[in-house]
């Protein structure tokens, strides 16, 4: 079973928006962090990373995978991006699909669209893939290279289907 990796504050994942609070790598939620590793490993759940999360970033996914040999992960470079970060957005997907793909489980493939509230502010969410920002061919090109075969690929949408046809 997938599920996200656990997060402070509010929510409403399905529209995709997590509350951004900041910190939550600090000492101070070593506690949430541990309880989500114990449920996570006691039921051999698959853990999905986001920005907003406490599992949010490439280190912090090596780390948790090394901690323990039977732990998988869900890898979704779009879910780790934040609205300041999509100019450079090709560099972060890069650097994750480098470090954090090799040891993946699963990748979910999709491309990055933003949100916007005036409650809530700006947000990234997964859009289908070739109607983001993402250079899908390079997205494509990184997983050949840094994904081994053995990993499962998620689609979300016909076209990302059809992208990934030529790796299967």
């Amino acid at each position: 079973m997938v599920c996200w990796s656990g997060w402070l504050g509010d929510s409403d994942p399905g529209e995709g928006w997590f509350e951004s609070v900041p910190g939550q790598w600090l000492p101070s939620s070593r506690a949430a962090w541990d309880q989500v590793c114990r449920v996570a490993d006691q039921q051999r759940l698959i853990l999905r990373p986001h920005a907003r999360h406490l599992l949010s970033d490439g280190p912090g996914c090596l780390n948790w995978l090394r901690g323990n040999e039977g732990r998988r992960l869900l890898l979704d470079p779009v879910a780790m991006l934040e609205p300041g970060m999509l100019p450079d957005a090709e560099d972060h997907v890069s650097r994750l699909l480098m470090t954090v793909g090799p040891l993946a489980w699963g990748l979910v493939v999709s491309d990055v669209g933003v949100r916007e509230t005036p409650q809530r502010g700006r947000w990234c969410v997964p859009v289908p893939a070739g109607s983001g920002s993402i250079d899908m061919n390079r997205f494509l090109e990184l997983i050949g290279k840094f994904v081994p075969e053995t990993c499962v690929l998620v689609g979300q949408n016909e076209l990302a289907a059809a992208l990934l046809e030529p790796l299967a």
